[in-house]
């Protein structure tokens, strides 16, 4: 039954993660919505045979950002720039948004320390759900406010063409260097770290803050 909730959560956490990010970038949601359920799928799957048959936890979340950059990359035909880029936000954000929601409902003893470290607890699908009905009302709200980004234009894009490198870029290219590797290391965090949870956050926001406010500005340039 856990492994099947495992799954399960598993493919609406990767969906809500897809969508998040499309809804950032301005994106249209309703016309990939079979290739999210493809890659929420695979992604789901990825992560089991991962974390519950291969016991190999600390690079399952390094290796589903990679995946779903191939996946953009493949199905949607976005560059590989453009699809690091995109999938660095939406898991970032959503990276983010649970490390707010765990403390607290941690503070609210609905869930346990244990929870936030463990795969199939039933508190540990607590934190999921909440979070992945946060991220979609969040990115519900963007569309609605149309918020988000407007400089990566709607694939299927020129694969073989390349943008102008200026020092904003560079900047960017830092921030989503720094980003990959925070994404990649998170589980590792969660299992050393013994300290307030709060403190979890502050490498997840610092990364995603960072690229917020370049690509702010990088909105208001036109390419």
């Amino acid at each position: 039954m856990k492994s099947f909730l495992y799954v399960l959560f598993g493919f609406i956490d990767s969906f809500t993660i897809l969508f998040l990010t499309f809804k950032a970038f301005r994106l249209p949601v309703t016309m990939y919505l079979r290739d999210f359920t493809i890659m929420a799928t695979a992604l789901s799957i990825t992560s089991f045979v991962n974390r519950i048959v291969l016991e190999v936890n600390g690079s399952d979340v390094g290796a589903q950002f990679v995946l779903i950059v191939v996946f953009f990359r493949l199905l949607f035909k976005i560059r590989i720039y453009e699809s690091a880029l995109i999938a660095a936000i939406g898991y970032l954000s959503y990276l983010g948004i649970q490390f707010v929601i765990y403390p607290v409902l941690l503070s609210f003893g609905l869930v346990t320390l244990s929870d936030g470290k463990s795969l199939v607890e039933w508190g540990t699908f607590l934190i999921q759900l909440i979070t992945d009905v946060t991220v979609l009302v969040i990115g519900w709200l963007i569309g609605m406010f149309n918020f988000g980004f407007s400089f990566i234009m709607q694939p299927p894009h020129d694969l073989y063409q390349k943008g102008k490198l200026d020092s904003l870029k560079i900047r960017i290219i830092c921030g989503l260097v720094l980003g990959i590797i925070t994404i990649s290391t998170t589980t590792y965090w969660i299992f050393i770290f013994k300290g307030d949870v709060w403190l979890l956050i502050l490498p997840i926001l610092a990364p995603l803050l960072l690229l917020l406010r370049w690509l702010i500005r990088r909105d208001k340039i036109i390419d």
